[in-house]
């Protein structure tokens, strides 16, 4: 009998992709394992999070700088929840508020927003191993174990319980006057709350989830196609991710399913101590490769101690505004030497080369923007 084995990711459509990085890696601590190319569109990256080694559910973003922010509604992903250790939440709290995150304490734990607007929540638990992943004062004792479970909007709650249920394998094991509660496994990734309420079917856009993934056996994903034709569903083709195969189809809530296979996994192109470290330009593309070097913007996991926003949307404006930064710095130097000790002859010339570039790259980059 088909069943699934709990989350295998989760992805979303994020604004710009380098301050999407640095909220996910340097604010939450999450390890960067793979950054490739988006396998449907050769103008945007696939970021993808986990802990140390990649096996706990994947986090994966897909930044578009001209995505709009939409309201969250029916058929998406409503929060997603990630396990921290015990006796950790006020090392959260007190990072978070660091980096002017607004943080709401709830029972079930801590509530809060990334740069664009996704629904996040930090709740204790009792797992172990611990991720020893440390970052940008992330310790080992206090790192996020990783994707713990999430809570799902639907069009027709009872159709999508029905899916968790009959389809996919999932055992409910509480409900309330809000909620119902679904369990899979102890291990994490194995539960899911899902709202008792019907919304309109929503837009899919910035701040929203594209799709949530489940675990399959590493030979089963054209059973899963067939299985579910025959269930009235409507898959797609068995897709070739590279790190797993992937089906995909719309439940009759409206929520976007994939099937992923557990295996090869993130470690197929790059050994664990060097995960995240290279771009990967999936096959199909191999043949613009110089177009997207091009065009495709450069990202840095990096020590930060505050979030900011990028006044760039690709590498042409990124390298524009690199060498008017080196132009601005040039002239500080100078106009400073020149207040303290005064300027040669030569000095004077190229103080005005640097102001005549500078003044030109302003103008060609208001022009691109």
């Amino acid at each position: 009998m088909l069943k699934t084995y709990g989350i295998h990711h989760i992805s979303s459509i994020v604004g710009q992709a380098q301050r999407s990085l640095d909220f996910y890696a340097s604010v939450l601590g999450m390890r960067l394992v793979k950054q490739t190319l988006n396998y449907d569109n050769k103008a945007t990256h696939h970021l993808y999070f986990s802990n140390t080694d990649g096996t706990t559910p994947l986090v994966t973003t897909f930044p578009f700088n001209d995505s709009e922010a939409v309201e969250l509604s029916g058929g998406q992903v409503k929060t997603q929840i990630f396990a921290i250790p015990k006796h950790t939440t006020q090392f959260w709290i007190d990072r978070l508020n660091h980096f002017n995150v607004t943080v709401e304490t709830h029972d079930m734990g801590l509530y809060f927003k990334d740069p664009d607007g996704l629904r996040l929540m930090l709740v204790e638990k009792d797992y172990d191993p611990i991720n020893p992943w440390s970052f940008n004062g992330i310790d080992k004792d206090h790192a996020i174990i990783g994707l713990d479970s999430a809570s799902l909007l639907s069009v027709n709650y009872k159709k999508t319980l029905e899916m968790l249920v009959n389809v996919l394998g999932y055992t409910v094991v509480n409900e309330d006057e809000e909620n119902v509660y679904l369990h899979m496994h102890d291990e994490i990734g194995g539960t899911l709350i899902l709202l008792k309420q019907n919304e309109s079917m929503g837009q899919s856009d910035r701040g929203t989830v594209h799709h949530i993934a489940f675990k399959i056996l590493d030979d089963e994903a054209e059973a899963w196609k067939q299985h579910l034709k025959s269930l009235g569903y409507y898959p797609t083709a068995v897709k070739e991710r590279h790190y797993f195969k992937a089906v995909y189809f719309r439940d009759k809530g409206g929520q976007l399913i994939e099937l992923a296979t557990i295996n090869p996994g993130v470690t197929i192109d790059e050994p664990v101590a060097h995960l995240g470290e290279s771009f990967i330009i999936p096959e199909h593309f191999e043949d613009h490769k110089a177009e997207i070097f091009e065009s495709i913007m450069p990202l840095f996991v990096r020590e930060i101690d505050a979030m900011q926003s990028y006044g760039y949307r690709n590498r042409q404006e990124y390298e524009l505004l690199m060498a008017k930064e080196k132009n601005r710095r040039v002239i500080a130097n100078l106009l400073k030497k020149q207040k303290v000790d005064g300027l040669s002859e030569h000095e004077s010339k190229l103080l005005e080369i640097e102001k005549a570039k500078y003044m030109r790259r302003v103008k060609e980059y208001d022009t691109k923007s």
